[in-house]
């Protein structure tokens, strides 16, 4: 479920973007410093295309006339990511959704991979 700025003190069942993304990437072996969606591009990481995504990269959206992400998905292939949100299309909580649906392509920001 979805949980504002982090993951409850209860366990790891709830979630906000950014600590779904370091639980993932944790239950990997991978070390991800517990950050914020805007914070996350300070890891080593690479930008790449929409075209080069692969399962597992990571998805930034903004708000309108934001400097600043705030949202970060996991792309999951065929056009879907994972991610926790409040959000009232998909339901609440960590879902699977389709990338290409409005909002997202609004907001899209950019697209980045983990290379450690």
């Amino acid at each position: 479920s979805y949980a504002r700025n982090g993951q409850s003190t209860t366990g790891f069942s709830t979630y906000d973007c950014s600590g779904l993304v370091w639980r993932s990437y944790q239950q990997s072996g991978k070390k991800w410093t517990r950050e914020s969606a805007n914070s996350m591009r300070k890891n080593e990481t690479v930008d790449i295309t929409i075209h080069q995504r692969r399962v597992g990269d990571l998805i930034f959206f903004r708000k309108f006339g934001s400097s600043t992400y705030s949202h970060v998905g996991i792309y999951a292939g065929h056009g879907y990511m994972i991610d926790a949100q409040t959000g009232t299309y998909y339901g609440h909580g960590v879902v699977r959704e389709p990338i290409d649906h409005s909002w997202w392509l609004k907001h899209y920001a950019i697209d980045y991979r983990r290379v450690k």
